[in-house]
């Protein structure tokens, strides 16, 4: 016998078998399911799966009612896309009766919904609806009026403009069940207030006796329930992106952006549904992040500009001070050019990393004069001294200061302005000092002093020699001199 022959004959043999009249009180109400083998087949479904489907209601191992409790305990598992394709499965045998087929529909378009698929769960409503009267007999007017509500209100738009006081629902029968599937509507695809308004009033409802299955589905909301209270730790928002001239709810600084980003961030984080909240949540916090780069990037730019005008202020500034350190300088007394170079400040690194040279400069050479008059006051200094448009004197230097020296002649001593003594005699005098210390360390360090002395003074050439040595045998101060040099200080 050919397959379809075979098909056929399945088809005629469970046409004969039992009606379907006690079909529809055994798919909602917990009693003992009847055994049903009737298999209604139509061209166009799949003949595989519907036959192989009848043949096991034919066999006696499963009723319609037990598919859909099957179905119904697999949804309320939160095994929404496997439920989903059993509930499609029982509806597409056309083998459920109403109102079981309306149920079936109404359930599958609560896993649809869950599941984000809007058009198709609008599909099943409409279907809803349009069998809305099918089955009187057997459904009872309660059922019947409820299908025609659910299903004109959920078939478009799935009923989510309507709020929560626009009607109510038996809630002495399945038709609680309406506040179920409005609340997960408006927790999907429409708004969180009227998500949880529907939500609560389902979740707050008792199952009436016979219909303790109900609680299942109480159950299946927890998460959401517990998604809405952690969703009201934020006030409503819309996503918003943070530009200039945009909405006023829109952050107006960058602390205040980021605080709000932690916020949300937090609340995201929390979620344990999808839905709408987490799609605007999410798209909220994205939005907020590209005004935290808009305001960095704002914030660089006019960073930038700012840094311009007072690099272009620093270096005139700087340029001035040249001109003027100079003027404080009295003989070789430097304490008012380095108080005036500590005191400076430029905002600009370029400006200040040359004012940091100029103050290792004159710092040096107050520090030369300093180290000279401590070793002509303890120990003199005997030599020619030369003097500035005067003749050399041979004698002893015995005393020296900011203002004045004191040189011991044989004929008694001589006080003279210690401006008088041209810096090349410092020089000579601080070598001389220099080359009786055996300190490595302070051999050194008294080197550096008369090079920068040299420096500061214009001695270019004796600084430059000096400098070729020392640089050659200390590594910290070639560091020092080579910037000094190359900025030109």
């Amino acid at each position: 016998m050919g397959k379809r022959t075979q098909q056929q004959t399945l088809v005629y043999v469970l046409a004969g078998v039992v009606g379907c009249a006690v079909l529809a009180g055994a798919l909602l109400r917990p009693v003992a399911p009847t055994k049903i083998k009737t298999a209604v087949l139509s061209e166009g479904d799949n003949q595989k799966e519907l036959t192989e489907l009848g043949q096991t209601i034919e066999a006696g191992k499963v009723s319609v009612s037990d598919l859909f409790i099957d179905a119904r305990n697999v949804l309320t598992s939160g095994n929404y896309a496997k439920a989903h394709k059993q509930f499609d499965d029982l509806i597409s045998t056309r083998m459920a009766k109403q109102p079981t087929l309306n149920w079936a529909r109404f359930n599958a378009g609560l896993c649809a919904i869950v599941e984000g698929k809007k058009k198709e769960a609008e599909k099943y409503f409409e279907d809803i609806k349009r069998d809305a009267d099918a089955g009187a007999s057997i459904g009872g007017h309660d059922q019947r009026e409820f299908f025609s509500k659910i299903g004109e209100r959920m078939s478009t738009d799935l009923g989510i403009k309507f709020n929560r006081k626009d009607f109510d629902y038996d809630k002495g029968s399945e038709q609680v069940l309406g506040y179920l599937v409005h609340g997960l509507a408006n927790w999907h695809f429409g708004r969180l207030k009227n998500a949880a308004d529907w939500l609560e009033t389902f979740t707050e409802t008792q199952p009436p006796k016979g219909l303790e299955w109900m609680g299942a589905y109480k159950k299946l909301i927890e998460p959401y329930l517990a998604d809405v209270k952690v969703a009201k730790q934020l006030p409503d928002f819309k996503p918003v992106t943070l530009r200039k001239g945009s909405a006023a709810e829109v952050p107006k600084s960058m602390d205040e952006a980021r605080k709000a980003l932690d916020e949300a961030e937090k609340v995201l984080a929390q979620l344990k549904t999808e839905g709408v909240y987490r799609k605007t949540l999410t798209a909220y916090t994205k939005s907020l992040q590209e005004g935290i780069n808009n305001f960095k990037r704002d914030a660089t730019n006019a960073e930038a500009d700012r840094l311009k005008e007072v690099r272009k202020r620093e270096l005139a500034q700087l340029a001035d001070i040249n001109t003027d350190l100079r003027a404080l300088v009295h003989g070789y007394d430097f304490t008012h050019v380095v108080s005036f170079l500590k005191d400076l400040h430029f905002e600009i690194p370029e400006a200040q990393g040359a004012v940091n040279n100029k103050l290792y400069l004159w710092s040096k050479a107050q520090e030369f004069m300093e180290q000279l008059m401590t070793d002509v006051n303890s120990r003199g200094y005997d030599g020619v001294i030369t003097r500035r448009q005067a003749s050399s004197v041979k004698g002893r230097l015995v005393k020296l200061n900011y203002t004045n020296v004191s040189i011991a002649l044989e004929r008694g001593e001589v006080s003279i302005g210690t401006d008088t003594l041209p810096p090349e005699m410092l020089v000579n005098m601080a070598q001389k000092f220099s080359d009786a210390v055996t300190d490595s360390t302070d051999f050194y360090r008294r080197r550096e002093l008369i090079v920068i002395f040299a420096k500061v003074q214009g001695l270019d050439q004796m600084a430059n020699a000096v400098a070729a040595q020392l640089m050659e045998e200390n590594r910290g101060f070639r560091q020092r001199w080579t910037r000094v040099e190359q900025t030109g200080s």
